[in-house]
């Protein structure tokens, strides 16, 4: 998944909400664009399962404020057996949204729990939207479920979002929580192995190359666009080198050109490490979890420093015995083998006066020779 880092530079607390809020959703769509063929049901569906599943009644309380509930009680109205309507205007994106989410909850009210699981194995199962939709006995039909909820003529949008729909608390308005199903009360739907809410279980991956906060680079009409059901950038558009405001060192490790190895430390300052919005006084559960990453942050770098300083020290020993080994070589080409030359010279000496003592006593011979003939 590809998330515009842009839209989180600072990760405060709301931020952190929203990010996890999220993930989930885009884990919701996965989920089930592998499970079925989402090109067979209504939007309001995809995206309001999505939103059922990791709350939405921040969404719906900003779009109320800024649009009005008679607003996306229309907008969800016109779109509700569309696959694929629009999604270029605020009110738009609020009907599909909010107004998919009202729904979902809605239809889980009238169905139950077990409602839900059984549509969505029946469409698993390969059966269409308004089959999967009638085996409930509620409503025998998309479009029935339409006339229920969103009829211009009744108030039962209205009445439900009154009755059902509680922004003001702290529950985030998702299935199995406090407000949809009397469960406990969850301002943020993820929860980590250990009980606390927490990403800790997720890799985050930072992805750089989205340098400037031009939405052109995530819409349709971009070379990076994937054109996928959830229309996704695609990631091989980008480079994914992983550094945070560091400093990359290169060090020359050969004789010869580019025989180098980098070194990148990451920056330590606050906001790299996450910590530069943190409040011990009114989020101190945060506040810990946030401190636990710096210090897994600075692990992590300790570890990477370690491990860079093991094959630094390991490039030096290799660079000592080569040139020790050049030194050598170099010396038994330049130097003189004194003992060898020694040995020679003394070899040439003995034969040179061997050889001037037989020269003597020739002459010797050939002197007596000429007295006798005389």
């Amino acid at each position: 998944m590809t998330i515009d880092l842009d839209d989180f530079s600072t990760l405060d607390a709301n931020k952190t909400k929203q990010l996890k809020s999220t993930l989930l959703h885009e884990m919701t769509h996965a989920v089930m664009a592998n499970n079925m063929d989402l090109t067979t049901v209504p939007l309001w569906f995809i995206e309001g399962t999505a939103e059922a599943v990791s709350g939405a009644d921040s969404r719906v309380a900003s779009d109320i404020s800024t649009y009005g509930v008679t607003a996306i009680k229309t907008e969800l109205n016109g779109i509700f057996t569309d696959n694929s309507p629009p999604l270029t205007t605020g009110i738009d994106v609020a009907g599909v949204y909010s107004g998919g989410y009202i729904t979902m909850r809605y239809l889980e009210d009238q169905i139950g729990e077990s409602g839900i699981k059984d549509i969505m194995a029946s469409l698993s199962g390969g059966s269409t939207f308004d089959a999967s939709l009638a085996a409930q006995g509620t409503f025998a039909s998309n479009a029935a479920l339409q006339t229920a909820l969103t009829d211009p003529m009744t108030s039962v949008f209205e009445d439900f979002i009154t009755s059902n729909i509680n922004t003001s608390n702290l529950d985030n308005g998702a299935f199995g929580g406090l407000d949809a199903a009397g469960g406990a009360s969850r301002e943020e739907t993820i929860i980590g192995a250990n009980g606390s809410s927490t990403t800790s279980n997720f890799s985050a991956f930072f992805v750089n190359g989205d340098d400037d906060t031009d939405q052109s680079d995530f819409d349709s009409s971009n070379a990076n666009w994937d054109p996928t059901i959830f229309n996704e950038v695609a990631l091989a558009s980008y480079s994914s080198a992983f550094t945070l405001s560091g400093t990359k060192t290169d060090f020359q490790i050969g004789a010869n050109a580019n025989e180098t190895i980098a070194l990148e430390v990451a920056g330590f300052s606050s906001n790299n490490i996450g910590l530069s919005n943190v409040d011990l006084v009114s989020d101190s559960q945060l506040a810990i979890i946030k401190i636990d990453d710096a210090l897994q942050y600075i692990d992590n770098q300790r570890s990477s420093l370690g491990a860079f300083m093991n094959r630094l020290d390991h490039t030096i020993s290799n660079l000592s015995n080569i040139s020790e080994n050049v030194s050598a070589s170099r010396s038994r080409i330049q130097d003189t083998d004194f003992a060898t030359e020694t040995a020679q010279l003394t070899s040439l000496q003995i034969k040179q006066q061997a050889s001037t003592a037989l020269l003597a006593q020739s002459n010797i011979a050939a002197e007596s020779i000429l007295k006798l003939l005389g």
